[in-house]
């Protein structure tokens, strides 16, 4: 190696050292292969890189040796190849002209680029790899800058229908929808202004045909050609937003349902309740989340009810059915509910869904309608049976007013027939509540200041209830009127409060009565009769007795129905209540509970009518001296009437059939003065006799008499052309006092 130091050696001694060290560092140490070779190619000098890469095993490269290089390395002029080397490797050959002892050379570096070869195919591999990727995307891929798409993968074009061309001629912001492009300008803005901040949003695109599609984009700033640029992915998340879309679509509806919805889970706990949940039975949902429904169980649902709707639940079914059920305030409502099971794909129970829609108004009407066809068949019956009654009623106190009439004052007699009238007279009362009961007792309806009749009533109550019941007064007496008969509305607060009376018994207590100008804004169905919107005068009977049950309450307006003793009373107080109510358009609501006292609100329909104030006509004396034909089908009763007519100066013809009452008027019709007519009659009733006089003789009085007081017949009445209706029993002094009417002639 001393040769090839020759030319190094021109330093000093000094700096030898220095100049050996360099040498062997740069060029005996250097990693790159280094050869000197002559201009016919043989080598002058190598170092051990050289040997290690060009070398032919273990003899390497010897001084002298001619080396073979790749063909391209022997053309005149620098050059630089990579091409295999003898060993096998990848080789960087860089072949230069030098000068060595002044004459031509070459210089020749060899480097192992074996590993930089394979680095780059992989990475070649590897863009290859992403172009792939990019091009066979699922999402679309756009780079946006200045604008306009700079670059765009093929699902861009699947998605908008544009051609390559298309997309690389037109603004990025044409592919937006027009409502969301203000949008998307902001977040531009943003991502701009700061390129940390990658932005996610969902727009709208509109593609090449016109449809708008719905898009997820995820937007970063890049480089791009040395630019800033926004690069972009977006997915197609129509069907995500449409499910999106009709799920809030279902939850705005679930929650604005008119039916109560709950979800539990399997065991039962609340996790979810609409808003009707929360305006039916009072409860939060806060209050209700995490709880059992267990809470409203209340009011008198059997519990064969709960046992059967979990047997349909276990069994995988879904179970409807009715409940009565408890809200937060502890009143009792009537549902309808539905309850399903919820399954997931396993067939695994997840929750429970409870649709409940509230019937306590479809109940209530069915019960009021159930009770009107009760009560309508029960006053058919009571009507049929009170005519009967009435006829026998009239005889027997028509004999004992002619007994009385006929025996001397101090006769033992008189007493007994005073006896037996003041007996059949509290039998005509009865008679009458249960024609009241049954709406078929005429009314004689004319406007009233009630609270008159509710005061002088509870002033009578003072006087008669034991000192142990207080009673409590709350009556507004601005004058609200109603249309009603003043005995009937005395009769529905003697009632009312006589029934309080014995609901609190021995012990006494509490009695309050009270009457006020109420509006109703709402059609209610209540325990008798309806309410329509409208003015109303509420009177409230309260007592602090025992109460009833919801069974005793759907029986109380029955005739004959009690929960008194045998001696204190007869069951027709409410039914007469009941009938006097309804009959004025009216209706009664009960609020009671076993041990808690009873309320009855009853309310009268307020009349806009002026009062009428009755002035009665003295009558000194009933004589007279007419002519009345009298036509009734019951021989005992014209007799009586022949009897009792004639005490009094009346000159009197009876029949018993209304064909020869007809006849002797169609020979005789100037002779008489009044008719009175009974209206059921075999053959031909009051009614048709009355039309076949007046169509003979038409200025001829006639009155009928009637053991029905059906008001519906005041129309048929009128157009029979009868004057007035007597109602069985009738007192003497009412009778002839309806003759002297009707004959327009004032009592003597």
């Amino acid at each position: 190696m001393a040769h090839e130091r020759n030319h190094l050696e021109t330093a000093s001694p000094q700096s030898r050292l220095s100049i050996e060290s360099q040498f062997d560092v740069l060029v005996l140490q250097n990693p790159d292969g280094l050869v000197l070779l002559d201009k016919g190619g043989a080598v002058l000098f190598a170092n051990e890189s050289a040997h290690r890469l060009l070398g032919n095993g273990a003899k390497g490269l010897s001084a002298g040796s001619v080396l073979e290089l790749p063909a391209e390395l022997l053309e005149s002029g620098e050059q630089a190849i990579v091409a295999r080397g003898p060993s096998g490797l990848a080789l960087d050959y860089r072949l230069k002209p030098v000068q060595w002892d002044g004459k031509p050379a070459y210089l020749l570096c060899v480097r192992d680029v074996t590993r930089d070869l394979r680095r780059v195919k992989h990475l070649e591999k590897l863009e290859r790899r992403g172009r792939l990727i990019v091009a066979q995307a699922a999402e679309g891929i756009v780079v946006v800058q200045d604008g306009l798409v700079k670059f765009h993968n093929p699902m861009v074009r699947r998605v908008t229908g544009y051609s390559e061309k298309e997309l690389q001629e037109i603004p990025a912001r044409t592919l937006i929808h027009p409502e969301d492009t203000a949008l998307i300008d902001s977040f531009q803005e943003v991502l701009m202004a700061n390129p940390e901040s990658p932005a996610t949003y969902i727009t709208r695109i509109v593609t090449k045909g016109g449809e708008t599609l719905w898009v997820e984009v995820k937007a970063t700033r890049i480089e791009w050609q040395s630019r800033p640029a926004a690069l972009c992915f977006f997915t197609d998340v129509s069907n995500r937003v449409q499910a999106e879309q009709d799920r809030m679509l279902l939850a705005t509806a679930v929650e604005q349902a008119v039916e109560a919805i709950v979800v539990t889970d399997p065991q039962g706990r609340v996790q979810y309740v609409n808003s009707a949940f929360e305006r039916l039975t009072g409860f939060t949902r806060g209050e209700v989340l995490g709880r059992s429904p267990q809470i409203l169980y209340g009011g008198e649902t059997h519990r064969d009810a709960y046992d059967q709707m979990w047997a349909a639940l276990e069994q995988e079914r879904t179970w409807s059915g009715r409940f009565q059920n408890q809200r937060k305030d502890g009143t009792v409502y009537e549902e309808d509910l539905m309850v399903s099971p919820v399954f997931d794909e396993r067939r695994q129970l997840t929750n429970y869904v409870i649709l409940k829609r509230d019937v306590t108004a479809q109940v209530n009407l069915e019960r009021a309608l159930r009770n009107a066809q009760r009560m309508e068949s029960m006053g058919t019956l009571a009507s049929g049976i009170a005519h009967d009654f009435n006829n026998s009623l009239a005889l027997i106190l028509g004999r004992c007013e002619l007994g009385i009439s006929t025996l001397p004052k101090e006769h033992p007699g008189v007493a007994q027939f005073e006896s037996i009238y003041r007996a059949g007279q509290r039998a005509a009362g009865v008679v009458k509540q249960i024609l009241v009961f049954c709406r078929q007792a005429e009314q004689e309806k004319k406007p009233l200041i009630i609270a008159l009749i509710v005061k002088e009533a509870v002033e009578l109550l003072r006087s008669a209830l034991p000192k142990n019941i207080e009673i409590q007064t709350d009556i507004d007496k601005t004058g609200g009127r109603v249309l009603s008969d003043p005995a009937q509305i005395h009769q529905v607060v003697m009632n009312l409060c006589t029934n309080a009376f014995h609901a609190m018994g021995e012990r006494g207590g509490v009695l309050a009565i009270s009457l006020k100008d109420v509006e109703m804004d709402r059609h209610v169905y209540v325990d008798a009769g309806e309410l329509h919107p409208g003015p109303y005068m509420l009177l409230t009977v309260s007592d602090t007795g025992s109460g009833m049950d919801r069974a005793t309450v759907q029986r109380i307006f029955d005739p004959f129905f009690t929960t008194k003793e045998p001696d204190e009373g007869t069951g027709l107080g409410l039914a007469t209540v009941h009938g006097i109510v309804t009959g004025c358009g009216g209706a009664i609501q009960v609020r009671t509970a076993r041990g808690a006292g009873t309320t009855f609100d009853v309310y009268f329909p307020r009349s806009a009518e002026k009062e009428i104030v009755d002035r009665p006509v003295p009558q000194d004396t009933l004589a007279g001296t007419e002519h009345v034909l009298v036509v009734d089908d019951d021989a005992d009763f014209v007799e009586m009437y022949h009897s009792l007519l004639s005490q009094h100066g009346y000159q009197v013809t009876t029949f018993t059939r209304g064909t020869d009452a007809l006849e002797c008027f169609r020979n005789n019709a100037a002779m008489f003065d009044v008719i009175i007519t009974d209206h059921i009659m075999p053959g031909m009733s009051g009614l048709e006799l009355a039309k076949r006089l007046l169509e003979i003789r038409p200025d001829i009085p006639i009155l009928l008499s009637t053991g029905l007081g059906r008001q519906d017949s005041r129309t048929s009445v009128a157009e029979a052309g009868i004057r007035e209706r007597l109602f069985k029993p009738t007192p003497l002094p009412q009778l002839i006092a309806a003759i002297r009417r009707a004959v327009g002639k004032p009592a003597k």
